[in-house]
């Protein structure tokens, strides 16, 4: 029986189904069942580091053999190959960013855009999750909005360290984050208390839940 991937989950929770960062491949196997395809091989490697199931790779760190990635791009349809069964939700090669934000929003999955400096073609949001959505206008267009950018791939990583419209340091991003705390103390509520003390751990991934929700939740209260 295939294992039934949602995209939805995905985006709320940075699971893949069963699959979550840091598991390691004979867990992976054993949940997922083996892959249709694999790659990320070499001379001196020769242990495939990329697991394929159809639309989605799973990579793996070297060494460990832990889930580092879950990527997909360049697709039209979200597939799932011999052993998935992909819930897509609101995400296709079609969809607009406009539309995926929309369909955010009615979920109520906290979302954010975030700096893609390389290319005036393509803009990026990171949820909740910590899954980097990346949009692209179409080749030899620049993007004029939402409404132009379709969604060309999907990256869950575990070094997605991004903060929302900027690349930031953890200790930038500690005083950032304390700063709005304390000047928008109407806003501490959105944040639990645990997350806070958290933050004062070396972690960058709570560091951005922490500023994306401060982020979400002031955007909320200027635009009701």
């Amino acid at each position: 029986m295939a294992v039934r991937i949602s995209l939805r989950e995905m985006l709320a929770t940075g699971r893949f189904g069963p699959v979550t960062l840091g598991m390691h491949r004979d867990e992976v196997e054993h949940v997922l069942g083996r892959p249709d395809t694999v790659g990320g091989t070499s001379r001196k490697h020769r242990e495939p580091l990329i697991w394929k199931y159809g639309t989605f790779e799973i990579h793996f760190d070297l060494g460990r053999h832990e889930v580092s990635l879950v990527y997909a791009d360049n697709f039209r349809v979200l597939e799932g190959g011999t052993q998935l069964e992909i819930d897509s939700w609101a995400l296709s090669g079609e969809s607009t960013r406009e539309a995926v934000e929309d369909a955010l929003q009615r979920e109520s999955i906290v979302f954010a855009p975030t700096l893609y400096p390389w290319t005036d073609r393509a803009g990026e949001l990171v949820t909740d999750g910590l899954v980097t959505l990346l949009f692209q206008a179409p080749e030899g267009t620049a993007s004029t909005g939402p409404s132009t950018e379709k969604l060309w791939a999907i990256s869950l990583s575990s070094s997605c360290r991004v903060v929302v419209a900027e690349s930031i340091d953890r200790h930038k991003a500690r005083r950032q984050s304390d700063a709005w705390i304390a000047t928008h103390p109407e806003l501490a509520r959105h944040v639990s208390q645990s997350s806070i003390e958290v933050e004062r751990i070396e972690d960058g991934n709570n560091l951005f839940r922490i500023l994306l929700h401060l982020r979400a939740a002031e955007g909320s209260n200027h635009h009701p």
